[in-house]
């Protein structure tokens, strides 16, 4: 949690502007955890954050109103969004789940291109879809086409007989 973090506790920042870079910074004092907002005392337990100060690349730097009780947080660093995280897992994490989201949109626009494609050129998706090793893009091609109207029957029986496509 960012509110734990003490003196030279390691920082870890992920620029997502058009330059992604992930660097490693240290913390120089200790957050202090404040309110969000100013409400009055009687509202309750309010949410807190806080200000760290690090050093990055042998530069100060301050990032600003972070969630006090979260290990990552996206916020703004001289107008680039980014995010930061007080561990190397939770940085991890996010990395890999951006790369895997990323790929799965990626090959569903391939997929919705090769079933659109089909329309005109039945033999030419038919020999790639055989001799594809991309499973994931096979079945969704095949999905896609066997859901549109304007395959012909003959075309959608034939794809049964592919390996991975569902009957």
């Amino acid at each position: 949690m960012f509110q734990s973090l003490r003196p030279n506790s390691q920082i870890f920042v992920f620029y997502k502007g058009d330059n992604p870079r992930l660097e490693k910074g240290y913390v120089i004092s200790q957050p202090v955890p404040r309110p969000k907002y100013q409400v009055p005392a009687n509202f309750g337990q309010t949410e807190t954050v806080v200000d760290i100060s690090a050093k990055v690349n042998g530069q100060i730097v301050n990032y600003t109103n972070l969630p006090s009780h979260l290990d990552i947080a996206d916020s703004l660093s001289n107008g680039e969004s980014i995010v930061v995280a007080d561990n190397k897992e939770a940085m991890n994490i996010l990395l890999n789940n951006a790369k895997e989201t990323g790929i799965y949109y990626i090959d569903m626009a391939i997929s919705w291109a090769l079933a659109v494609a089909s329309i005109n050129f039945e033999n030419e998706i038919y020999e790639y879809l055989k001799t594809t090793n991309d499973l994931f893009i096979k079945k969704q091609t095949i999905r896609k086409i066997k859901d549109s109207y304007r395959n012909t029957i003959e075309f959608k029986n034939k794809l049964n007989n592919l390996k991975g496509a569902k009957k």
